[in-house]
């Protein structure tokens, strides 16, 4: 019988399976710069948005999208809030004042309860509305705190509103665009 031969590549010819995880992590740096940018661009242009009639200081939540994505994309939570965290700081950065305080109460909150959603197999829709209600209620909580007084919590029953009507359309938005980012992504996660 003829001796059987091996499949293997000799040491010398065999891929280096470092420079895989290498080229994979680069992969994965790339696409959270890409998002980061993405989610400031949105959180930008929307400041130019008008929303007449509704309170001061209001925003539709398009930057939020970024983060429900990158939550149900991502192999683990810690990506999402990544970017997360470079859109508030190089967001409040450019807005100035005391944008920092509110919009990272808001971000701190919103993106725990959608953590604690997400992990609990709620879907992405639902998942964004409860970051939308967490998102304006963490914004008043650190409104009382600045302010110090709570005479803003009659703004409660509008922000929870507006924070779930903004949340569902975020979410819809996301329902419609993960399986078209899947498609194209790969090392996709459920959702």
């Amino acid at each position: 019988f003829p001796a059987r031969r091996s499949h293997r590549l000799p040491a010398s010819q065999a891929p280096d399976r470092s420079e895989g995880r290498a080229v994979s992590r680069a992969r994965h740096i790339v696409r959270l710069g890409i998002l980061a940018a993405l989610a400031l661009a949105l959180s930008f242009a929307e400041s130019f948005l008008p929303l007449p009639g509704i309170f001061p200081g209001a925003k539709l939540g398009l930057a939020n999208l970024v983060t429900v994505l990158a939550l149900y994309l991502f192999p683990s939570w810690r990506s999402a809030a990544a970017i997360l965290f470079v859109r508030v700081l190089l967001g409040a950065g450019f807005a100035g004042g005391g944008a920092l305080w509110y919009s990272g109460a808001g971000a701190i909150l919103s993106f725990a309860v959608m953590c604690l959603c997400y992990r609990m197999g709620v879907g992405v829709t639902v998942t964004s509305a409860a970051g939308g209600v967490a998102h304006n209620v963490g914004q008043l909580l650190a409104a009382m705190l600045v302010l110090r007084s709570s005479a803003v919590l009659a703004w409660l029953p509008f922000l929870l509103a507006a924070g779930f009507v903004a949340g569902l359309a975020v979410g819809l938005s996301a329902a419609v665009l993960l399986p078209v980012i899947r498609a194209n992504w790969g090392g996709a996660r459920r959702g």
